[in-house]
């Protein structure tokens, strides 16, 4: 099945790390919700707390579920998924800080799960380089840690991608 995933990083990123991610890993279960599908209540969550001002603008504004699960983490937060980077964009208002998007836009491209994560740059690897990328901007690590794990994981190489199995059913 197909699921998305948000992460963090760590305050201290080595690329010897196998992955340098943590928090929030896996789908989006570990926001409270039961699948993919349910992920649009985020979307719905964040929605109602913004149209709940305009109900009452005597009360105070509800903090959105997705932004007090995030809270206490420094991102950046990365979001990726098996479907279309517009899924995880829909919470983009509510995530608190710098949140970055890695989604399977496009058509035309047939092969085994793990080089159709790494074509569509959607793959472990993948998020380590975009999450390093982050950290770079932020000038947070070296300039060059995100080319260097460019070259380590043979990025533009989708017979390199390792997430997935053969069968596609990963």
């Amino acid at each position: 099945t197909a699921t998305t995933e948000i992460y963090t990083v760590r305050d201290t990123l080595s690329l010897h790390d196998a992955l340098p991610i943590f928090l929030l890993r896996g789908d989006v279960r570990d926001l409270g919700f039961d699948d993919l599908h349910d992920g649009a209540q985020l979307t719905r969550d964040g929605l109602h707390a913004d149209e709940q001002v305009l109900v009452d603008p005597s009360k105070a504004r509800r903090v959105p579920y997705v932004t007090q699960k995030l809270s206490s983490a420094t991102g950046p937060f990365i979001a990726t998924t098996d479907y279309m980077r517009a899924v995880p964009e829909q919470i983009r208002p509510y995530v608190p800080g710098e949140y970055h998007t890695l989604g399977a836009d496009g058509f035309g491209f047939s092969d085994t799960r793990s080089a159709a994560r790494r074509f569509f740059k959607i793959d472990a690897h993948s998020l380590v380089v975009q999450t390093l990328h982050s950290l770079v901007e932020r000038g947070e690590i070296a300039a060059d840690s995100a080319i260097k794990a460019h070259a380590k994981y043979d990025l533009n190489n989708p017979n390199a991608g390792k997430s997935g199995n053969a069968g596609g059913d990963a």
